[in-house]
């Protein structure tokens, strides 16, 4: 998506990240029962900071360096950091949790783009090789059949016509 959508999205998210925070641990959902509070809410912020992270790097690789091919690879890694840490989310309050839907789903179609971006290169230097290979092969004909090795004298279409 365009780098304008993800202002509003980290908006969204920091809201969230707040929203989850501030909730009371007597209000966390039955998944944490157990489980020291200190300890999810430490492992939610580090979550929270790392699929930022990956989220800046792609913006970082894709955009601003062009490189796709790892702007792929940077891409899965942000929706799997994503993905981790809505499910750690879910588990202190699973109603903030839709709030990350948004940025889950931004970050699937970028993660799709990226990847169709990349076909397409890939499809493209294919061809651009395939038509290399061909103009090389056409040259090389070209040379032996006006370079006198089956020319007998003859010129143009009918030099061509002795060399087959």
């Amino acid at each position: 998506l365009f780098p304008a959508t993800w202002a509003p999205l980290r908006l969204l998210q920091i809201f969230t990240m707040a929203k989850l925070l501030s909730t009371e641990p007597s209000h966390y959902s039955k998944f944490i029962a157990g489980k020291d509070v200190n300890v999810v809410v430490q492992e939610l912020m580090h979550q929270f900071l790392v699929q930022l992270s990956f989220g800046d790097e792609w913006a970082r690789v894709f955009i601003d360096e062009k490189r796709v091919g790892l702007g792929l690879f940077v891409a899965f890694i942000y929706c799997a950091a994503l993905v981790t840490m809505i499910f750690t989310s879910s588990r202190i309050d699973g109603f903030s949790t839709l709030f990350f839907v948004p940025s889950l789903l931004a970050a699937l179609v970028t993660f799709y783009m990226n990847g169709v971006i990349f076909w397409n290169r890939l499809e493209l230097e294919r061809k651009e090789a395939a038509i290399a290979a061909v103009r090389d092969v056409k040259s090389v004909l070209e040379k032996q059949i006006t370079g006198g090795r089956y020319n007998n004298g003859l010129k143009g279409t009918e030099a061509a016509w002795v060399a087959f």
